[in-house]
């Protein structure tokens, strides 16, 4: 997000306008869902109908202090978590991902 700059509309709406001037979505999940851009990002794909690769970071990669607090954020990343994924569908060094 911050590479965005300054700009007039929201950081959701930002990437959401991103999405819509991609020919594919990457989704890149980890250990916590924040708030929701990715999933509204990847819906918006869906709606699209881009390519989308998504990749889930291992559970056992994933850090406590690196999830989300709440249950009801942990409730929504799993719904995210269910997204169907690219091979490799999950990751546990970034130089795994790099190899996709």
């Amino acid at each position: 997000m911050k590479y965005f700059g300054s700009r007039d509309e929201t950081t959701r709406q930002a990437s959401l306008d991103e999405v819509d001037r991609s020919d594919l979505y990457v989704g890149i999940m980890g250990g916590r869902y924040g708030s929701g851009i990715t999933e509204k990002e990847y819906l918006r794909a869906r709606e699209r109908k881009l390519p989308c690769f998504n990749y889930l970071k291992r559970e056992d990669a994933i850090q406590t202090t690196a999830r989300d607090a709440t249950a009801k954020q942990t409730t929504q990343l799993k719904a995210c978590q269910t997204f169907p994924a690219t091979f490799p569908s999950a990751f546990f060094l970034a130089d795994e991902l790099a190899q996709a």
